[in-house]
């Protein structure tokens, strides 16, 4: 972990803890109440995301879909701001049309090292590398994501690349 900043290594610590005290709450309705409510209090626009994907996600597999975005919350929730600012609409438009951008000019870069330059700037972008990687890679193994129509996938990982964006804008002011 020598290349690892301090921070990086604090973040990664929260992730792990966080993913232990979900899966260890999996079944606790009180605890899914909770969480509901501070989402509902402090920044229901989550909410509304979730409620979204209703349409395109089976039943079953929306709890699976869902805890990404609880974790997001669970990672952020007590950094500078989150309480106070809540994201608007506008904000989450403004960096989901961001992502979406960088993602065709990914599609029609054609050099390697020009991809690799941009998702490294991409990476750079991010307050916390450690939970963008453990995003790529929880949406990497999870098999409702795949189970997905590509558009479907996409519209979900690009979700949660827009809400960790835009609680960064939040903790930056």
């Amino acid at each position: 972990m020598d290349n690892i900043s301090a921070q990086e290594q604090t973040d990664i610590k929260q992730i792990a803890a966080i993913k232990a005290e979900m899966e260890s709450r999996m079944n606790d309705f009180d605890y899914a109440n909770n969480i509901t409510d501070e989402l509902f209090r402090y920044q229901p626009f989550i909410l509304s995301i979730i409620m979204g994907y209703k349409l395109d996600v089976a039943m079953e597999d929306l709890p699976d879909v869902i805890n990404l975005y609880v974790l997001i919350w669970l990672f952020y929730r007590d950094k500078n701001n989150v309480r106070k600012v809540k994201i608007t609409e506008q904000q989450y438009s403004k960096q989901e049309s961001r992502f979406i951008a960088t993602l065709k000019k990914y599609e029609t870069t054609i050099s390697a090292a020009a991809k690799n330059k941009m998702i490294d700037g991409d990476i750079t972008s991010f307050s916390s590398k450690s939970l963008y990687a453990m995003l790529v890679l929880e949406c990497r193994e999870n098999k409702i994501l795949h189970r997905l129509n590509r558009e479907s996938g996409g519209a979900i990982y690009a979700g949660y690349i827009t809400l960790i964006k835009c609680f960064d804008e939040i903790i930056a002011k």
